[in-house]
């Protein structure tokens, strides 16, 4: 929320000799907010969801709950996926974050994923946020430790913005 920059690397396709792009990303847009505010607000988002989930005593129970809260209330921002040109300062600043996720109630994978981690994370619920591809190009999604083992699970697949169902294919 603090604005400043976001680097990350890709290889480059169809390139074997070690080459990367490097994409640097402005969101200075926080800076001309009202950071405070933005703060405040996403602060009791994640106070709600916690509070929500810690309902649950069953570390599975608080999993799923999570699960189907995110995929239920968030919104898969197909627009910024069609069209990144089209985005605004605002859908840039967004887009893939906690916050987009938790406050502006829309996101893509990585947002899902960085933020099921992050409420994991807060909850004591050792979880790991993984990227690579899927059949449909890059693609993010988690690995939950639960009773000594790993479970993959993936937010965005659970989202069926169609018929508003949670699908548990990849629960």
């Amino acid at each position: 929320i603090d604005g400043g920059y976001q680097i990350e690397s890709t290889n480059i396709t169809g390139q074997n000799d070690g080459s990367i792009r490097i994409i640097l990303t402005d969101h200075s847009f926080w800076q001309k907010r009202d950071i405070s505010a933005a703060r405040k607000m996403l602060e009791d988002a994640v106070a709600e969801l916690i509070v929500a989930a810690n309902q649950f005593n069953d570390p599975y129970d608080k999993v799923k709950f999570v699960n189907d809260w995110l995929a239920e209330n968030v919104e898969y921002d197909e627009k910024s996926l069609i069209d990144p040109t089209g985005m605004t300062e605002a859908d840039k600043a967004f887009v893939n974050t906690v916050y987009g996720t938790l406050v502006e109630r829309r996101t893509l994978c990585g947002g899902y994923a960085y933020t099921f981690s992050y409420i994991m994370n807060r909850l004591g619920i050792e979880t790991l946020y993984i990227t690579g591809a899927t059949c449909e190009g890059l693609h993010a999604w988690n690995a939950v430790k639960l009773g000594g083992d790993y479970y993959y699970i993936d937010v965005t697949w659970a989202d069926d913005n169609q018929n508003e169902n949670v699908v548990y294919s990849y629960f």
